[in-house]
């Protein structure tokens, strides 16, 4: 093979979105972040945007956890910025499903969702402190839906977004903790820059209801789109910053925090230029 051929491809940024408390865009996430500490959690919700009338998709919001709900939406303003307006933006654009992928980065989703709590209140006797299982799992079977736990599967954003987008490229779900934000950036660009995808979106989402942490995380999320160099630059597409490299993985092992935060501080520290 010449060198050529080996050489990475250049990668571009062409598109951008992030929702938050502060207000859709990314000036109204850096407003957020702008915040004291104290006043970033609580499980405020993410504002200036309606994920479902983004999303317009009724049937489909009903087997979607709030965190899907907020990847799919950022996902698709993300595309819109990249100039890639779905349904149809990656046919006019002349890139083939094939070859548009998706990286989403979620931490594990809790089951302690309001429709299994109240179940098990249910089936807890009067001053009981052991659940007999007996009574709940018989409250559950007519009380919680039957896709209830395949609502809940991490890799569901990437699913979700594949087919309300038309994604049916490579794709990738991450679920390690703070550090999975930046590891959807690394797999992406490797993606794009060895030839296995023409575009690729990195997408970040966290909601309260699906937080472990106490008190819960604010809602927020963001995507990133990531695409090589040439197909950009034929289409005329708004190229924001160009990648060089990704985040190396052995610096990413045991890092803390969001991973919608470190996908978004990831994309912001190199996309100095990106649109608000």
């Amino acid at each position: 093979m010449s060198d050529a051929a080996e050489r990475p491809r250049r990668v571009a940024v062409t598109g951008v979105s992030a929702l938050s408390p502060g207000g859709a865009g990314v000036a109204g996430y850096r407003a957020w972040l702008a915040r004291p500490a104290g006043e970033r959690a609580g499980g405020a919700a993410a504002a200036g945007v309606d994920a479902a009338q983004v999303i317009g998709n009724p049937k489909r919001l009903r087997s979607m956890h709030r965190t899907f709900q907020l990847g799919v939406a950022a996902t698709t303003l993300a595309l819109q910025a990249a100039g890639l307006r779905p349904p149809d933006g990656l046919a006019q654009a002349g890139i083939a499903p094939d070859r548009a992928g998706l990286a989403a980065a979620l931490p594990d989703v809790s089951p302690f969702t309001d429709d299994l709590l109240q179940a098990a209140a249910a089936a807890l006797p009067a001053g009981g402190t052991a659940l007999p299982l007996a009574a709940f799992a018989e409250l559950a079977l007519h009380q919680l839906h039957p896709f209830r736990r395949l609502a809940m599967l991490a890799n569901m954003a990437a699913a979700h977004s594949s087919l309300v987008l038309g994604l049916q490229g490579p794709s990738f779900t991450f679920t390690s903790g703070g550090c999975a934000g930046a590891q959807t950036l690394h797999e992406a660009f490797w993606t794009v820059a060895e030839g296995r995808a023409e575009v690729m979106v990195c997408q970040a989402a966290e909601a309260p209801e699906q937080c472990w942490r106490v008190p819960p995380a604010d809602e927020r999320a963001g995507a990133v789109v990531i695409e090589d160099w040439d197909t950009a630059q034929r289409r005329g597409a708004p190229i924001l910053t160009e990648l060089t490299a990704a985040p190396a993985a052995a610096r990413l092992r045991g890092a803390a925090g969001s991973p919608a935060a470190t996908l978004l501080g990831a994309i912001l520290a190199r996309a100095a230029a990106a649109r608000p």
